[in-house]
């Protein structure tokens, strides 16, 4: 939720379980970067998701980025 551009720094999601984000309502522009283990073989994911769909992170450096303000 919030204003168009507003979203998440680059992090990981440190988490005991698995989890997902749900796109309620607008659409937010994810930027998904490989694991360091990964650099030489992997590339930057970009996808955008919209309302109604999910989306499961799990453990990989992320920025996430709302790109309407539909609420």
């Amino acid at each position: 939720m919030g204003k168009p551009g507003y979203g998440a720094h680059m992090h990981i999601d440190h988490v005991d379980h698995p989890s997902w984000q749900a796109q309620i309502r607008g659409s937010k522009l994810w930027t998904l970067e490989p694991v360091p283990e990964c650099y030489n073989e992997c590339r930057t994911l970009e996808t955008v998701v919209k309302a109604g769909r999910s989306h499961c992170p799990g453990y990989k450096p992320l920025v996430s980025q709302d790109l309407d303000n539909r609420r």
